[in-house]
């Protein structure tokens, strides 16, 4: 009997239309805390590839995690700026300066990507043959940085190309002042990794020709850089 009346009564529409609203929005809750959970995961396997440096696996990350959760900014900007961090080891140095503008429109107050920024756009003036607005981003380089041993190695041939360009004898002995300077304010380990470098800043120095480092490292039957440098 209690089977027979069940079957009998009738629901109103709109506890039915309710049942199934509540049904439907469980449901897409459900699959979204799944969607954000794998996105989470790919956040923090993206950062764990980055600190590896292995650049392009953290950007293939960042840009899958950033489709799972496209309303978190916190994540495209991560993605930007891993993207320019890629592009920038594949030699893409135009790539680059765009990514890491939208990073910085997204957070203009990093530091680090107002770094990259420049250290992008130094790298595009060099290999279009603007030398002063290479010399310009070295320069701003070293006075945000401050007199780093990195920053003077940056600021070094930019120096050389001014003396490589006009043959002022001032400009060749400020490059080498800058590399004086970095070398006592570099650890061991920079100093090993930067003979390659004054090398080359020499060479534009002693040949007044002014190629860039993967040029002059191939020059020397070398087919790669010791270590990627994108300065």
């Amino acid at each position: 009997m209690c089977r027979s009346y069940q079957r009998e009564i009738q629901f109103p529409i709109w506890a039915r239309a309710g049942c199934s609203i509540c049904l439907l929005v469980g449901t897409w809750g459900f699959f979204r805390s799944v969607q954000q959970c794998r996105g989470i995961y790919l956040y923090r396997r993206g950062v764990l590839a980055f600190k590896d440096d292995r650049y392009a696996d953290a950007a293939g990350d960042l840009r899958r995690a950033s489709k799972l959760m496209p309303e978190d900014e916190a994540v495209l900007d991560l993605e930007a700026f891993y993207c320019g961090y890629e592009c920038l080891e594949a030699e893409k140095s135009k790539e680059a300066v765009h990514w890491f503008k939208v990073s910085l429109n997204l957070d203009p107050g990093s530091k680090i990507t107002e770094h990259m920024l420049l250290v992008s756009q130094r790298r595009v003036a060099f290999e279009e043959g603007r030398y002063d607005a290479y010399f310009n981003a070295s320069h701003e380089l070293l006075q945000i940085d401050g007199r780093t041993s990195e920053a003077l190695y940056g600021m070094a041939p930019a120096w050389a190309c001014k003396f490589a360009l006009t043959g002022r004898e001032e400009f060749a002995l400020q490059a080498r002042a800058c590399l004086k300077e970095a070398r006592k304010l570099g650890t061991p380990g920079e100093l090993a990794d930067a003979i390659w470098i004054e090398a080359w800043i020499d060479h534009i120095i002693e040949t007044r020709s002014i190629v860039s480092l993967q040029e002059y490292w191939r020059s020397l039957g070398k087919s790669t850089l010791p270590d990627q440098v994108f300065g």
